[in-house]
């Protein structure tokens, strides 16, 4: 087997996992039915994909060449950048920015939302909301969580299981839980 053989094969396996090919048309996701849902040029939404914007206040971008894989589940106002992706069965919570050439591996949870602390009666108080922004090239492993309010800068990697509960700066490898800084790569 050639490589040009293994690159096809890949690629075969991917168009499957996203329930198309590369070359998508938008019209094959229903943007009648989701009027505050934009995809530029490229974008798909794999079958199973949940997006909800159910008005201009929680609308949801996808940038030129965004994937997105079957399973997730994104809760607008989202933005994220061109040639994106996100693997499959992720979830992502409102005011979350995705830079542009980010990957996000399987099972990842990005969660802005969370409760002050309440009586004893009840100790999830409040809904208190924290934006998450996710900066330009930046490669998040399987199975993270990030929490609301984090910032995580450009061109950092963030190891697989990893919870992310502060800022990570750029161009860091950050793992573990918490996750903490093991490296700082060239920028």
């Amino acid at each position: 087997m050639t490589i040009g053989d293994l690159r096809a094969e890949l690629d075969l396996l991917r168009d499957a996992q996203l329930g198309g090919s590369p070359a998508m048309k938008l019209a094959e996701f229903p943007l009648s039915k989701h009027p505050y849902v934009t995809l530029e040029e490229g974008a798909s939404i794999a079958p199973g994909v949940r997006i909800m914007a159910p008005s201009p206040e929680y609308a949801v971008h996808l940038g030129k060449h965004v994937k997105i894989y079957r399973g997730n589940e994104i809760l607008g106002p989202v933005v994220i950048g061109d040639r994106s992706f996100i693997n499959r069965d992720g979830y992502v919570r409102s005011q979350v920015t995705i830079g542009s050439r980010v990957a996000i591996g399987a099972y990842c949870r990005l969660v802005t939302d969370n409760h002050e602390l309440g009586g004893p009666a009840q100790r999830a108080g409040k809904l208190i909301l924290a934006p998450i922004n996710i900066g330009d090239g930046v490669f998040i492993g399987a199975n993270v969580t990030v929490i609301g309010g984090v910032n995580i800068g450009a061109g950092s990697i963030v190891g697989a299981g990893a919870v992310v509960t502060k800022d990570v700066p750029p161009n860091s490898v950050v793992v573990g839980v918490p996750a903490r800084v093991i490296r700082t790569l060239e920028g």
